[in-house]
């Protein structure tokens, strides 16, 4: 599914973020990458997105190198990329109009806009928020606002980078068991984070990062970091 073979990312000709970094993640895996801040976490995130590109290596989805994509290429595969943050990044407007603003671009029909609404919002328990503005809602509320529109074209790969860094530990909590139930159907899931407890309490694939390099890689892992 996705797949980074000897990937360097350099920032400013000076700061190496990433180094050599070789990582394959399988179709339908929940991944935690943990690490101090400045460890490569959200370069990573980025790199699979396409964000950046690296500046040697070369990173694969579904086979397909993302380095040679164009730009109708990279716009299909960002469709198939659900992305949420710690920040939320929602637009001041309802909760449904965040939902429904990237259909309309993408220049779905009035029905199947609602029927995709109506899909995400069950999963995440907002039913009752949809005519509600972000500064309405607490912040649980707008995470799982911002899950729901990453979720909305049904995407392959879901990725956030911190999501649960603003919340308290009920509200991170029920993100990441949201996020589970999107893994288990058939969704792969990598998740930046910093939260020990939800990392130990999980039990899946941890991913280790410091200085741009993988320092551990287990199966049913734990937090600690080296």
């Amino acid at each position: 599914m996705i797949r980074l073979r000897n990937v360097t990312k350099i920032y400013n000709k000076t700061y190496t973020a990433i180094h050599r970094l070789n990582l394959h993640i399988s179709k339908d895996e929940f991944v935690f990458l943990v690490g101090p801040t400045g460890a490569g976490k959200t370069t990573l995130i980025k790199l699979i997105l396409r964000d950046i590109l690296p500046d040697s290596g070369n990173i694969y989805i579904d086979k397909v190198k993302t380095r040679e994509f164009n730009e109708k290429q990279v716009s299909k595969l960002r469709k198939n990329i659900g992305v949420i943050f710690q920040d939320f990044k929602l637009l001041n407007r309802t909760v449904y109009e965040n939902l429904a603003f990237v259909q309309k671009i993408q220049g779905e029909k009035k029905k199947t806009i609602k029927e995709n609404i109506d899909r995400v919002i069950s999963l995440v328990g907002l039913e009752n928020k949809l005519g509600f503005y972000p500064y309405q809602l607490s912040g649980g509320e707008r995470q799982k606002a911002s899950l729901a529109r990453a979720i909305i074209n049904s995407p392959h790969i879901l990725l956030a980078d911190e999501p649960t860094g603003n919340l308290d530990p009920d509200a991170s909590w029920e993100i990441i068991q949201i996020m589970s139930k999107i893994n288990m159907a058939n969704t792969t899931v990598v998740v930046a984070t910093h939260d020990k407890t939800v990392v130990d309490l999980m039990r899946k694939r941890v991913v280790a990062m410091h200085g741009g390099v993988i320092l551990r890689d287990q199966q049913l892992g734990s937090y600690h970091e080296f």
